[in-house]
C-alpha cells in the first residue's frame, strides 16, 4: 500500500506521489473537479452539485450525460492519484460516499491546508521546529536584520 499523494491547488493544480514525483493529472475539467472536492475538505459533494459547479447551464444537454461525465472524470482522477491501486480495490483518496464523492487527504497533504496552518501559527507567534534548530537561529537573525532594515528605511523616509 503506497502513501497518499500530496495535492497543490494554490496555483496550477498539481499532485505528487510520496516520493515527490509529479503525478500526471488529466485535463482541465478533471482538475476543476479535483479542486472542487478539495475545497469541500473531506465532506461528500453530491454528483448533482458537482454537475452544477462544473457546467452550470452549459455542458452536456442531458443530466445523465453530465452525471456520466463526472463518473468518468472521477475514474480518471483515481487512476492518476492512486496509480498502484488494483482494479476494484476501494479508493483511499477519492471515495464514493452515498450520492457523491469525497476527497480524503491527510492534513498537510493539501497545500491550502498547510498554508492556512502556517499562517495561523505565524500570526499566533508560534514557531514549530522540525528537527533543525540551526534553521531557527538563521530565521531569527534574518528576521532581526529585516526589521533593522525596515526601521532604518522608515527613519530615512521621515527625515
Amino acid at each position: 500500500m503506497s502513501a497518499l499523494p500530496r495535492l497543490g491547488v494554490l496555483g496550477p493544480t498539481t499532485a505528487w506521489d510520496a516520493g515527490g514525483r509529479e503525478l500526471r493529472l488529466p485535463g482541465p475539467r478533471h482538475r476543476e473537479l479535483l479542486v472542487r472536492l478539495a475545497v469541500a475538505r473531506g465532506a461528500v459533494v453530491p454528483v448533482a452539485v458537482l454537475v452544477e459547479d462544473l457546467w452550470g447551464a452549459a455542458g452536456p444537454d442531458d443530466e445523465r450525460g453530465r452525471t456520466a461525465a463526472v463518473r468518468t472524470f472521477v475514474a480518471a482522477l483515481r487512476r492518476a492519484l492512486e496509480p498502484d491501486r488494483t482494479p476494484r480495490a476501494p479508493a483511499r483518496v477519492l471515495r464514493t460516499k452515498g450520492p457523491g464523492y469525497a476527497l480524503h487527504l491527510p492534513g498537510r497533504a493539501l497545500d491550502a491546508t498547510a498554508f492556512e496552518e502556517d499562517v495561523a501559527l505565524e500570526s499566533a507567534g508560534i514557531t514549530l521546529l522540525q528537527a533543525d534548530l540551526t534553521a531557527l537561529v538563521r530565521a531569527r537573525r534574518l528576521s532581526r536584520a529585516t526589521m533593522g532594515n525596515i526601521r532604518q528605511n522608515l527613519v530615512f523616509a521621515f527625515v
